[in-house]
């Protein structure tokens, strides 16, 4: 991970980790993402302070909104054809 500026940027995908290593304590940090319309961002840990001898931890959970997947409806019909018994078809 590099910073510019006090800034890292980087690209998580589904059960990614990053670390950043040897940051003095006393840090304040923030972590954030971009929004996005399909999902609701969940933090632990989004902001903090660096502590000296332990481990900040951060993490992120992206539950899919409901209504940004798309609905349909599905109509199904049952035709009998044939000379079959239409009451036990």
């Amino acid at each position: 991970m590099t910073f510019q500026n006090g800034v890292a940027d980087f690209t998580l995908t589904h059960g990614q980790t990053v670390t950043a290593s040897r940051l003095p304590a006393g840090l304040t940090y923030t972590v954030t993402e971009e929004a996005s319309e399909e999902y609701t961002a969940i933090w632990t840990g989004q902001n903090g302070t660096i502590q000296t001898n332990a481990v900040a931890q951060v993490h992120c959970i992206n539950e899919k909104n409901e209504d940004s997947v798309p609905a349909g409806n599905l109509s199904i019909t049952k035709t009998v054809t044939g000379e079959g018994d239409r009451e036990k078809a």
